[in-house]
């Protein structure tokens, strides 16, 4: 656990570093003047939507500069429909929580940020050695990298067993 939650922190800071540069970079709007806001979408319910509040409040304890803002927005349905209607509105987060087949959807239609510059810039904090090729994998579009894993669910699939039999198969799946 200690590692997602370190995972999650790094995520943040780096979506908020980068924020401060594009405001920097802006020739008309000002750099701002107090700490940085981050408005993240999250998903999660329970013990899981728990610790991530706990977590944004030990980050958001722990320094002045990025201030996170975990925002619950339903079920991933729920949230996608939000999102998709922020992005008709114009009005999106910072951070989202997606399920990984969004990953792709939302990249190819360039409304994720691209995060190969950050990754180059501080190799240090993004060790890509450190995430599970098979889970970082789904973050890539197009041979670029849009987001990084932080946790994965696991579906389970119900089997009626009465069907199988009748249908000739074995009742249990093979151990391979």
């Amino acid at each position: 656990m200690k590692k997602r939650s370190i995972i999650l922190l790094l995520i943040i800071v780096l979506v908020g570093q980068s924020l401060g540069s594009l405001f920097a970079a802006g020739a008309s709007e000002a750099a701002p003047t107090g700490p940085v806001k981050i408005v993240y979408w999250r998903s999660l319910t329970g013990v899981a939507g728990d610790i991530q509040d706990e977590l944004v409040a030990k980050f958001n304890a722990s320094q002045d500069k990025v201030i996170v803002e975990a925002q619950f927005q339903g079920a991933y349905a729920d949230l996608i429909q939000k999102l998709l209607a922020g992005l008709a509105a114009g009005e999106v987060p910072d951070v989202v929580l997606l399920d990984s087949p969004f990953v792709t959807l939302f990249a190819k239609d360039g409304v994720l940020f691209n995060l190969d510059d950050l990754v180059k810039k501080d190799k240090t904090s993004f060790d890509l050695k450190n995430y599970i090729p098979g889970l970082l994998e789904d973050g890539y579009y197009d041979g670029s990298l849009y987001a990084l894993p932080f946790m994965r669910s696991t579906p389970l699939l119900y089997v009626n067993g009465d069907m199988l039999a009748e249908s000739g198969l074995p009742r249990r799946a093979p151990a391979t």
